[in-house]
């Protein structure tokens, strides 16, 4: 029996979990350019400071709200896990759709491996990406409470990476295995990987059952009203709830 709301990473064995980076918390590994974006186009976080550049340049344009304010945005990127790729790897040979890239790596575990490209059936290519399709292997067990499950798909929103990697639900209360996760490279992506990379988001959830039902908005909710009361963060203020992963 394994605790509610705790989710266990359980290496293979004594070599992964000395020498692989672990599994982290996805608010832990999120990348420079989110780092580096300030809240506001003129490059500040703070809205007054923001309000003097603007006044002290001329000719500037108003100043806008970046992503960095979508607070949305920002708990999908920062909810759940996040799995590391846990050796350096090389991807060469891929410089067209006809030719099938090749991964290469120094370490004596399998890191990857490639599929047929009969287990595609009908599945479409992600657009830009070479028609083959490889597999992660993760050699980490992941275990989760009774009656819950675990969302595996490609880092939210890691756009700027060579590679998307394919979601799948996995019951990791029952699952007995570790983990292979099927991905495609980036068309015409030639050069090295590096360990540590971010491959996958996990993000653990209860299973429960749901119905549907239809209806029109109701004229007097004034949802939107209520938020642009504030000038900014009026969904946060509202009703947003802290999300924790540790």
């Amino acid at each position: 029996m394994f605790d509610k709301n705790k989710i266990h990473f359980i290496a293979n064995n004594e070599k992964r979990f000395l020498l692989d980076d672990k599994p982290s918390p996805a608010y832990t590994v999120v990348p420079e350019w989110f780092k580096e974006t300030k809240r506001y186009s003129n490059g500040t976080n703070n809205y007054s400071q923001a309000e003097k550049i603007s006044e002290s340049l001329p000719n500037t344009p108003v100043f806008d709200i970046t992503f960095k304010a979508c607070v949305p945005l920002t708990d999908s990127m920062t909810s759940g896990y996040i799995l590391k790729l846990p050796s350096t790897i090389f991807i060469s040979n891929n410089s067209s759709n006809s030719i099938e890239p090749k991964i290469q790596w120094r370490t004596e575990d399998s890191v990857a491996d490639m599929q047929p490209s009969s287990v595609l059936g009908k599945y479409p290519t992600p657009y830009g990406h070479n028609p083959t399709v490889f597999r992660w292997h993760i050699d980490w067990h992941i275990k989760t409470s009774n009656n819950s499950s675990i969302l595996v798909t490609h880092p939210f929103h890691r756009y700027d990476l060579p590679f998307t990697t394919l979601s799948a639900i996995i019951d990791s209360d029952k699952h007995p295995n570790s983990l292979v996760i099927p991905f495609f490279i980036r068309e015409n992506f030639h050069g090295f990987i590096e360990a540590g990379t971010p491959i996958a988001q996990i993000l653990p959830f209860s299973r429960e059952s749901w119905e549907s039902d239809y209806s029109i908005k109701e004229k007097e909710n004034y949802g939107i009203e209520q938020i642009k009361k504030f000038y900014e963060r009026g969904y946060k203020k509202l009703f947003w709830s802290k999300k924790n992963y540790k």
